[in-house]
């Protein structure tokens, strides 16, 4: 949506109109999700997600708000995929946005515009009064984020008044080494408890041999950059943080999604048996009031699961490896070397009641990593994924294809799903990828299949001969040119 439509959230006069008294008041509000702590307190009145459009860019958007008699308090905080600060889009983001919040608001009456600076970083003020309500507007620009404090109240001194200039002042924006520490508070308050390390029970292979790392590993974090068929990749983001032994067997795992951490795994043994306990991240205070899937929330749980492998008594390769849960059996990887640098691998995954299937033909070089992907996946009826259902990939687009799925009745759409994409989108990006709708289904209607091809290209490697960027691409079908879809980095520290 546009700036306009969520003006009624700035002047504070009809969205969430739940107030909380002073005696409410505490501590500070401090977000690992956005990065920035207040002095408000730490029970929203309301949060929300909007999709926010400025100079011509779309900027997904979270909103604090803060109810406190008759005075509110409102955070923007706004994602972008370029640096904001680049002199060129920092002008036009800080030109467009005021001119369509004066545009949208009537009877408006400007009491004063100007620059206005975070700590360095660029923005403006904006202090205007309508409908009896004075208005305070600040937003600044810092790499790939924007933020803007409003502060709401009557206009009856013409001025914001003292309470209100304070919490200003108390907006603290985290740095890279504050942030690092709430994340590492974030882990702490829901890592599961740690299994025993002992008995151990020696492999073949250890963890890391198996994910082909060399030397002592102690720890790999795995950023991740998408193209989302535009000619430059996205920033990298955090995916997962693998923690090992001095003898390469796994100890903690942690999963990312959002920049902060979602999952943690702790490794160990139980009962004579290699097993690891699972535990995602309670809502955080944002998710508390949101109108999220609750699905994207889960309460925080602790499973358990064990870890199975079976390897061949010849060469010592692995053969097979079971994750069996709470509930049975979860998933299922089978291994088989076809030839000289080719490797086989079959996944079987139990979930809400269906089996998925999953194989992959990997082409490997000299030191065993991927250099080409064949993967095809199996969906079974009442998956959603059935004969005459409807699938979402990513893949190549060229202007054939949009002017056929258009005729069908099946768009190809951007990769943020907001529109539908052209010709002309094409002709201007010939090699780009985008998200298709299509129907998928087999010959004898019983499962269905879809099937990619990607290749892999290792462009740096750390002095153990650890790969650190990878890039992947997608083949298309109708040719062998190849598209890039995403960048993989690896930070590697070792023992």
């Amino acid at each position: 949506m546009k700036l306009s439509l969520k003006i009624l959230t700035l002047t504070g006069c009809v969205l969430f109109a739940q107030s909380i008294g002073r005696a409410q008041e505490a501590d500070e509000f401090r977000s690992v999700l956005s990065g920035f702590s207040i002095k408000l307190p730490r029970t929203l009145s309301a949060y929300r997600n909007v999709a926010m459009e400025v100079a011509k860019n779309r900027f997904p958007t979270r909103i604090y708000r803060w109810n406190r008699d008759d005075e509110t308090f409102t955070v923007w905080v706004g994602d972008a995929w370029t640096d904001l600060e680049n002199p060129k889009d920092a002008r036009l983001f800080l030109d467009d946005f005021p001119a369509q919040y004066v545009a949208s608001v009537k009877d408006i009456k400007i009491l004063d515009e100007h620059s206005w600076s975070f700590e360095g970083h660029p923005g403006f003020e904006l202090i205007e009064e309508h409908n009896g309500r004075l208005i305070d507007l600040r937003i600044f620009l810092t790499g790939y984020r924007f933020y803007a404090l409003i502060a709401n109240e009557p206009s009856a001194q013409h001025k914001l008044g003292d309470r209100q200039q304070q919490i200003i002042a108390s907006f603290h924006l985290f740095s890279s080494a504050e942030l690092a520490e709430e994340k590492e508070r974030l882990i702490a308050s829901f890592a599961p408890a740690p299994l025993p390390q002992n008995p151990a029970i020696r492999r073949p292979l250890s963890d890391a041999q198996e994910q082909n790392l060399r030397d002592q590993v102690k720890r790999v974090l795995i950023e991740e950059a998408n193209y989302f068929g535009q000619p430059q990749p996205t920033r990298p983001l955090l995916v997962s943080r693998s923690d090992f032994d001095d003898q390469g067997y796994l100890v903690t795992r942690i999963e990312y999604s959002d920049l902060i951490p979602a999952t943690v795994s702790a490794f160990g043994y139980l009962n004579g048996d290699r097993a690891y306990r699972k535990a995602l991240r309670p809502p955080l205070p944002e998710f508390t009031l949101s109108q999220v899937d609750p699905r994207d929330n889960p309460k925080n749980s602790d499973s358990i699961f064990k870890v199975s492998r079976r390897y061949d008594r010849t060469t010592g390769a692995l053969e097979e490896m079971t994750v069996t849960g709470p509930g049975g059996a979860l998933e299922r990887w089978s291994y088989k070397d076809e030839k000289e640098h080719r490797r086989i691998e079959l996944t079987k995954t139990d979930q809400f009641g269906l089996t998925y299937r999953r194989k992959t033909v990997l082409d490997l070089d000299g030191d065993e990593n991927p250099i080409a992907e064949l993967k095809t996946e199996y969906f079974p009826q009442g998956s959603g994924f059935g004969p005459g259902s409807y699938v979402s990939v990513e893949r190549p687009v060229n202007d054939y294809d949009v002017v056929s799925q258009a005729i069908k009745g099946q768009p190809i759409t951007s990769s943020t799903g907001n529109r539908n994409i052209t010709a002309t989108d094409v002709a201007k990006n010939p090699n780009q990828t985008q998200r298709a709708i299509q129907t998928v289904r087999d010959n004898n209607s019983r499962q269905t299949n879809l099937e990619s091809k990607f290749i892999y290209k290792y462009e740096e490697y750390d002095s153990h001969h650890n790969w650190t960027r990878r890039v992947a691409y997608v083949l298309k079908k109708e040719s062998p040119q190849a598209v890039p879809v995403s960048i993989t980095y690896r930070t590697i520290t070792y023992y």
